[in-house]
């Protein structure tokens, strides 16, 4: 349990960062996003259609 990690770098000496976790960000609209979607999907949105 006591593994040692190392910094990995680029060629130009820059720090390659990890990603560390992963977390689903879905279905937190603010209500300014939920009112652009409500108002403009008529005009600009694309409906889905299994084919």
């Amino acid at each position: 349990m006591s593994e040692v990690t190392t910094n990995e770098y680029n060629e130009d000496g820059k720090l390659i960062r990890k990603i560390r976790s992963f977390v689903r960000r879905e279905g937190r609209l603010t209500k300014g996003q939920e009112n652009a979607m409500n108002e403009c999907w008529p005009t600009m949105g694309i409906d889905y259609k299994a084919e």
